[in-house]
């Protein structure tokens, strides 16, 4: 990654300006290159940031497994505000109780998944990957300090309520580096996104990929058997 880049999307922005033709991210027929998963990115943030997102506004993202995981995810971190990740599988009153906890305002949602959130700020994106919609070369220009938090997750609440735990971009920035470090992570390596997006570990899985030129390939709804993980890797 790029060692003068002090933010997670950086070292994303870093690789879609290096290899901007590879591929970044798959989900069954559906890929985008590094350029196209930054465009649409770009352009998703700048909605945000027009909808009157700032550093640490927490944004709920729920959308179908997909690319528009990634997408979601990184234009959240462009906008300076805080990924929150919903699971659209999961318990309807979990899902309830997390967005009044965390404040949320604004909804990242497909419209598979956007009545669930009348009375929010909707923001739509495609659940085909948006590859008709424009893309914006230009990455967004922001003052984000490193302390400022980058996402929120809630604890699985099994032992009581669940409680957010909020992650700062410095935090997720040093994270990142040593995952791609310890693992080696180079740009002939594909990884598998098979975690809910509820879990941190479904943020890593997507970011040390992103972040290091590999391609990553997201599982999508159905589980796989041994012999079409294969294939499919």
């Amino acid at each position: 990654p790029n060692q003068g880049s002090k933010f997670v999307h950086q070292l994303f922005e870093f690789r879609a300006q290096t290899t901007p033709e590879a591929t970044a991210v798959v989900c069954d027929d559906l890929a985008l290159t590094y350029g196209q998963l930054n465009g649409r990115a770009n352009r998703i943030a700048s909605k945000l940031l027009a909808a009157g997102v700032s550093p640490e506004t927490p944004i709920a993202v729920c959308v179908s497994r997909g690319v528009n995981q990634a997408v979601c995810l990184l234009a959240v971190l462009k906008s300076g505000g805080m990924y929150l990740p919903i699971d659209p599988l999961g318990p309807v009153q979990r899902m309830q109780q997390v967005l009044l906890d965390a404040s949320v305002c604004h909804v990242l949602t497909d419209l598979a998944h956007a009545p669930r959130f009348a009375g929010y700020v909707i923001h739509l994106v495609d659940a085909q990957g948006d590859h008709a919609a424009p893309t914006e070369t230009e990455n967004l220009a922001l003052t984000i300090s490193p302390a400022n938090a980058a996402y929120c997750l809630y604890t699985s609440g099994s032992t009581g309520t669940p409680k957010g735990v909020v992650v700062t971009c410095s935090a997720l920035e040093h994270h990142i580096r040593a995952a791609n470090a310890a693992y080696a992570i180079c740009t002939s390596d594909t990884i598998l996104q098979f975690a809910s997006a509820a879990f941190d570990t479904s943020l890593e899985q997507l970011l040390i990929a992103l972040t290091s030129g590999a391609k990553a390939i997201i599982r999508g709804d159905t589980l796989w058997s041994m012999d079409e993980l294969e294939n499919k890797i």
